[in-house]
């Protein structure tokens, strides 16, 4: 994502709104970003493959999107218990995938549980099979859905 000046200085070149913005020096980039300036550019040339990157990576799908059905599930579910160390929240898993899945939540509460980034702990009942399943994952986003908390995970472990 940079170059190698003639002066051995590394330059850095910014983009946004169909703009080229720098060079920047690694000491100014820091500072962009400690005051918040560098959030608002959407771009960074890369040297070594000579095209644009974007500075962030996309947020995942919409989870009305994911509603279409991935692997099928190693388990069916009547009921999904997820905690951290300071909560428990129980619904029931939808969209479940070889990646991740959607917990649909019986809390109803104004604001969510669990934090985007958490690291939860899954027991899920499969009433079929007669017995529990226990996984981990991290919240990926939260959003409101139908008076209740949808969070969508990613696995950590195999389930």
């Amino acid at each position: 994502m940079t170059t190698k000046t003639k002066d051995s200085e590394i330059e850095i070149y910014l983009g946004k709104a169909n703009k080229i913005y720098g060079p920047f020096s690694p000491i100014e980039l820091d500072q962009m970003a400690t005051d918040g300036k560098l959030a608002t550019f959407v771009w960074i040339w890369d040297h070594s493959g000579e095209h644009w990157k974007p500075l962030e990576t996309p947020p995942p799908a919409p989870i009305k999107t994911l509603k279409t059905p991935g692997k099928a599930p190693e388990w069916s579910t009547d009921s999904a218990l997820c905690y951290d160390q300071f909560n428990t929240v129980s619904g029931t898993l939808d969209a479940i995938t070889e990646t991740g899945c959607v917990l649909m939540s019986n809390h109803s509460g104004a604001v969510p549980k669990f934090a985007i980034k958490s690291h939860i702990a899954i027991n899920v009942l499969d009433s079929k099979r007669k017995n529990a399943k226990k996984s981990e994952a991290r919240v990926i986003s939260v959003v409101r859905e139908q008076n209740q908390w949808a969070y969508r995970l990613r696995w950590l472990t195999s389930r």
